[in-house]
């Protein structure tokens, strides 16, 4: 066994080195300047004599940026293995910096604090409507991962996109997941947590709460967290009616597969599809906490590569 899981790993490495050189060379960056700053993001687009699908990616919860990296501790390169992997496959990919991410946080500065749980959802209609208007392409599919999903999927009801992927999306509401995770961590809380989300979904502040509460859940974010609470992902997913494919890993401990399965079930026309050992980052991971954590911060691990194969399948199945 010790065998194998040597020559996995060098298999790993490699792989990576070839990755990061499709992207270093061939990403194009792109920009959509709005009142308060600038967003910025990668479009990665293979070569071809007639118009390719594209695929925006948009990335989970914080500031996770567009190579699903961030600042709090997150490096895991998983969208541009993510997006080389369709490259590949001759489909175009746009991964996007969020207001509070990467290269477009320090041009909102101030004004990230008085970000609204709407000026998300504008900023990815605005990027959809941006590859809808491009020549090169000829459709254009959302792919959202974790919070992204949600995002993702508003918009694809919202513009008409050609398909929605749903990445380790949601399939409950915030507020009921947040419990599932912060229990998890704080059964000893487990009531208190329940009172806080309660709370906060009718848009009051327990400013009395547990510390390590408020700590997690700031007052800062209290508003967003708020609106995020009233949105019921089923609910929205139910009433797409264009193609759709919902992914999972059944090791994603934070979003379970379960998510996944409410999401189909609301949608049956919809495929599902639950790929064994992949993590909530998309990558191989045991599902011990402790080891499924550490790929979050493993930017050599590629992505899980059955992912790829059923995006790619999907969007060029029309």
């Amino acid at each position: 066994m010790k065998k194998i899981i040597l020559l996995l790993v060098t298999s790993l490495v490699g792989f990576n080195t070839y990755s990061q050189k499709i992207a270093a060379k061939l990403d194009q960056e792109l920009s959509i300047t709005l009142d308060k700053g600038t967003l910025y993001g990668s479009l990665l687009v293979p070569k071809s004599k007639k118009p390719v699908p594209v695929v925006l990616i948009i990335p989970g919860s914080g500031p996770t940026d567009r190579n699903c990296n961030s600042a709090l501790g997150l490096k895991t390169d998983a969208f541009i293995y993510l997006s080389e992997g369709l490259y590949k496959h001759k489909i175009a990919t746009l991964r996007i910096d969020k207001r509070a991410s990467g290269k477009s946080a320090a041009t909102f500065g101030m004004a990230l604090l008085d970000t609204k749980f709407q000026d998300y959802l504008t900023d990815v209609e605005q990027w959809v409507n941006l590859l809808k208007n491009d020549p090169r392409f000829s459709e254009v599919y959302i792919a959202g991962h974790s919070e992204g999903s949600m995002f993702g999927m508003l918009a694809a009801k919202n513009l008409g996109a050609t398909g929605f992927i749903s990445l380790a999306g949601p399939g409950r509401p915030i507020d009921v997941i947040l419990h599932e995770q912060l229990n998890a961590s704080l059964p000893h809380l487990s009531d208190s947590t329940r009172m806080f989300l309660d709370s906060l979904k009718l848009g009051k502040y327990m400013h009395n709460g547990p510390l390590v509460l408020r700590q997690t859940l700031s007052i800062n974010n209290a508003e967003y967290l708020t609106d995020w609470m009233q949105i019921d992902p089923a609910k929205v997913f139910a009433e797409l009616s264009i193609p759709l494919l919902v992914i999972n890993g059944d090791n994603d401990i934070q979003v379970p597969a379960k998510d996944a399965e409410m999401l189909h079930q609301a949608n049956p026309k919809s495929k599902l599809v639950i790929i064994p050992k992949m993590n909530h980052v998309l990558k191989d991971a045991p599902y011990d906490r402790l080891g499924n954590f550490e790929t979050y911060n493993q930017p050599k691990l590629p992505v899980n590569q059955q992912l790829i194969k059923e995006m790619a399948s999907f969007v060029l199945s029309k």
